[in-house]
């Protein structure tokens, strides 16, 4: 069977032949001229590197083979685009079609740089990485850190300030949406490009990997395509967020169809379930809403058992996503001590928590009085009722099942905060209450939205990148990785295994580890582990020098 080769032009050159066919099909549809344009370009693209075999030839085009010139023309060209949109964010008005044309075209002479030599180092180690300015989490660092923080701010709550690089924006947003383009589609833009660069330029440097090449080319796909195309192609055709025909909203549901509950804690409220039963919206809000409870349910905890975590958090997640492209350079700053350890640990299961008794209230809330049929199945407050109580029960087995394998104090917190929650949710069905937990569910929805979804997520999660590590988020607050992590520390066949007489203690796999495990103090006592927090990304496996580490599925009888 013939096999891709990665270092040859030609495979990305096919990519980019059949996105500009794939382009001018979908032109067709809606009928886009400009997206015909787009499309005709990328397909000329793909034909121009297509008639590229060789690296050779490309230096011979721009006439550079110098390692240290051809990082200083890749800084050059990628100020470009970098100069363009930090101008609009100060208000100057560069949003013509031409500054687009300009900033896109830039960006992709940027990535065809990146195919050429560069100035890298083949050995890991330990300490260089703390010696970079902005990778050592000095007062560069933190410059960066606040301009992050200023973006996420007006992102969230002022998004005028924003107007102009969405602005920016609007040939592209037109092209694929028909729409003009708002924050969240500049946001969304930005977010795929630079998974997109950074994922090139990590697989470039991590080229001799085959693991890390793939998972990072899933992680790019993944974002192109789940979270960027789908949802804003389903935009286009008004099969999200749309008005019937007396201008009545007919409300929205997630399009990207690998975030699920909880990491999606918008998936069961209310505008959201309204939107998964219009007949405008079908099949595709019903389907999206049976694949979100099949994803939940039934497919992440078998994933979880076979792989571990590693199929969503390293391969599929947009925040993963993120933090192994964008945040490769800060993994090395994650604290690795035993107090960071500990209070990862109740953080991460607190907020869990907290997105639970959010959805609990808000579905007992909203089918307060209200039945809601979705295909043959009448949904009333009595079937929502007996649902949650009959999965908590379930959970009380599935903690007693664990008993032997987890501390006693943890157990008896996890069964009494289960009873706590059912004698709420029984005292409110039955004296017909529809606030669950005394307050308000909208209260408990806006406090999670602002707290977790904007604040957490958002503005610390990547606004920490250059002073905690690229994966503040994964680690300490996504709901979804503590779910997963239950499943892989007691249950999955993940582990990393240790081969203990190679180890000389370099202390790479500890640095490296953007999830701040101590894989050191595993290595050196030839212990093979699994932690609920390890998301498989294969760093301390890559940067062993003695190939100490592995990363295997294997049946084992007891995790150390």
């Amino acid at each position: 069977m013939r096999q891709f080769n990665f270092k040859s032009i030609k495979f990305y050159s096919k990519i980019l032949i059949y996105l500009g066919i794939s382009f001018l099909i979908y032109s067709l549809f809606i009928k886009n001229k400009s997206l015909s344009l787009i499309g005709l370009s990328i397909l000329f693209s793909g034909f121009v590197l297509y008639s590229i075999d060789s690296k050779e030839q490309i230096k011979s085009i721009f006439q550079i083979s110098n390692p240290f010139k051809i990082n200083l023309l890749s800084f050059l060209v990628g100020s470009i685009p970098f100069g363009i949109f930090f101008l609009n964010w100060l208000g100057f008005s560069l949003y013509s079609f031409l500054y687009f044309f300009i900033f896109i075209f830039s960006i992709f002479i940027s990535i065809l740089l990146l195919f050429l030599p560069q100035k890298t180092n083949l050995l890991y180690q330990e300490k260089a990485v703390f010696f970079h300015p902005l990778k050592n989490a000095s007062f560069y660092s933190i410059v960066l850190a606040v301009l992050f923080f200023i973006f996420y701010i007006q992102l969230y709550w002022y998004p005028d300030y924003l107007k102009n690089i969405s602005l920016l924006f609007n040939p592209l947003s037109q092209w694929i949406r028909n729409k003009p383009a708002d924050q969240w589609f500049l946001y969304g833009t930005i977010y795929t490009i630079g998974i997109v660069y950074w994922g090139i330029k990590f697989i470039q440097k991590h080229k001799h990997q085959v693991y890390q090449k793939w998972r990072t080319l899933s992680l790019i796909f993944s974002q192109v395509v789940f979270a960027y195309f789908i949802p804003s192609i389903m935009e286009a055709f008004s099969l999200n967020s749309s008005l019937d025909q007396n201008d009545v909203y007919l409300g929205y549901f997630n399009a990207n169809p690998i975030n699920s509950w909880p990491l999606n804690y918008d998936f069961f409220s209310g505008s959201h379930l309204e939107a998964y039963v219009q007949k405008t919206y079908q099949p595709y809000a019903l389907s999206y809403f049976i694949w979100g409870l099949v994803l939940f349910l039934v497919l992440t905890p078998v994933f979880t058992y076979f792989v571990g975590k590693r199929w969503y958090c390293s391969w599929l997640c947009s925040c993963g996503g993120l933090a192994e492209t964008v945040g490769d350079s800060f993994r090395h700053l994650s604290d690795k001590t035993f107090k960071s350890w500990k209070i990862e640990r109740i953080v991460i299961h607190t907020v869990l928590l907290f997105v639970s008794i959010m959805t609990i209230a808000v579905l007992l809330s909203y089918f307060s009085g209200k039945n809601v049929t979705i295909v043959y199945w009448t949904v009333n407050k009595t079937t929502v009722f007996i649902s949650i109580s009959l999965i908590l029960i379930l959970m009380v087995y599935f903690f007693y099942f664990l008993y032997k394998k987890s501390t006693r104090s943890i157990f008896i917190l996890m069964i009494g905060l289960i009873i706590t929650i059912l004698l709420f949710l029984f005292i409110a069905y039955f004296s017909g209450n529809s606030q669950v937990f005394i307050v308000k569910s909208s209260f408990l929805k806006k406090s999670y939205g602002f707290l977790i979804g904007a604040i957490f997520s958002g503005i610390l999660g990547v606004g920490l990148y250059p002073i905690l590590g690229s994966r503040f988020w994964c680690r300490f607050g996504c709901p979804m990785a503590s779910y997963m992590g239950i499943f892989q520390r007691f249950f999955s066949r993940f582990q990393i295994t240790v081969n203990g007489n190679q180890c000389i203690s370099c202390g790479n796999c500890s640095v490296y580890c953007e999830q701040g495990i101590d894989v050191r103090s595993y290595a050196q006592q030839g212990l093979s582990f699994t932690r609920s927090s390890c998301v498989g990304c294969g760093m301390c496996a890559t940067v062993c020098p003695r190939g100490v580490l592995k990363l295997e599925n294997v049946r084992k009888k007891e995790t150390k």
